[in-house]
């Protein structure tokens, strides 16, 4: 069954580190364009959320949202992950190559980004 809502049931495993680092990548509206406080874009509103419904435990969501970015781009998600070493990526693709026309099959291979061996 999805969870629509912020699960009552679901306990976030004891064994695991108290302060989680999710980074938010992508392109204008992750960045917060249209937003009109920085409070106001999605992955700050998210970070409130997840340290409401998970007392005790420290969520950082580190925004590195550029506007106008491509899925041609994905190289970045590779060095922000190196760099910022995150426990979870979240990375919204695709919006922009579908406004400037780009074909699925040329954005897609790009969205295929490896980590490690």
């Amino acid at each position: 069954m999805p969870c629509l809502r912020p699960c009552r049931t679901w306990r976030w495993p004891s064994r695991i580190k108290t302060t989680i680092h999710i980074l938010a990548i992508g392109s204008s509206s992750t960045f917060g364009i249209g937003a009109s406080t920085l409070d106001r874009t999605y992955p700050f509103q998210l970070q409130d959320i997840l340290e409401k419904t998970f007392k005790g435990h420290d969520i950082y969501i580190s925004n590195s949202g550029t506007s106008g970015e491509l899925a041609a781009t994905a190289e970045r998600v590779k060095t922000e992950v190196e760099l910022k070493q995150p426990d979870l990526v979240l990375w919204q693709v695709g919006t922009n190559d579908v406004l400037a026309g780009v074909p699925v099959e040329t954005s897609e291979p790009s969205c295929r980004v490896r980590f490690g061996g």
